[in-house]
C-alpha cells in the first residue's frame, strides 16, 4: 500500500465533562489530563490496546514515553486505577476499557471497509467474486467484464 497509515482514534469533543476525568483534571491538573490522553495514545498502539507491564522495565519505558518522573508515573497510574477507575491491569497488561470499547467497533468498521474495498476491487480487475450475503448488500454477485473495443486505424 502506497499511502501511509496515521492510526487515530475517537473520542468525545467533550471529555472533561466525564466526572472521572474530572476528578483526574482536579486532583493533576492540566498536566495531568495531557498525561491521561499521552498513555492514551499509548495504549492505542499496542496489542489489543493493552500495555504488557510484565518487563521489569516497563514502566521505566512508559515514563520515558511521556515524559515524567518515575514516581509521578507510579503514582498516577495507581490512582488512574485505584482512584478514579479509569484503568485496570491484571498481573501481565494495563488497559483502558472505554478505549477498547471505543476501538473494537472502529476496527470492525475499517475490517468491513477493507473487505468492501477488496471485492471491488475484484470486479475492477475482473476476477470471481463470492456470492454476497444478507448482511451485505453492497457485494456484487456476478461481475461484469468489460471489454474495450479496440479501434482499427
Amino acid at each position: 500500500m502506497s499511502k501511509k497509515f496515521t492510526p487515530w482514534f475517537p473520542h468525545e469533543t467533550n471529555p472533561r465533562s466525564n466526572r472521572k476525568l474530572k476528578a483526574l483534571f482536579n486532583t493533576y491538573g492540566g498536566a495531568g489530563y495531557g498525561y491521561w490522553w499521552i498513555l492514551q495514545e499509548i495504549l492505542c498502539s499496542q496489542p489489543e490496546y493493552k500495555l504488557d507491564i510484565t518487563d521489569e522495565f516497563a514502566y521505566t519505558e512508559l515514563a520515558d514515553d511521556m515524559r515524567c518522573e518515575y514516581d509521578f508515573l507510579e503514582r498516577f497510574i495507581n490512582d488512574c486505577i485505584n482512584k478514579f477507575h479509569l484503568l485496570q491491569c491484571d498481573d501481565t497488561h494495563l488497559w483502558c476499557p472505554a478505549l477498547i470499547d471505543v476501538m473494537q467497533p472502529l476496527e470492525e468498521k475499517r475490517a468491513s471497509l477493507s473487505e468492501r474495498g477488496k471485492k471491488g476491487a475484484a470486479v475492477k480487475h475482473g476476477k470471481t467474486v463470492a456470492e454476497p450475503t444478507d448482511t451485505d448488500a453492497t457485494a456484487i454477485a456476478q461481475p461484469t467484464k468489460i471489454v474495450a473495443e479496440k479501434k482499427r486505424e
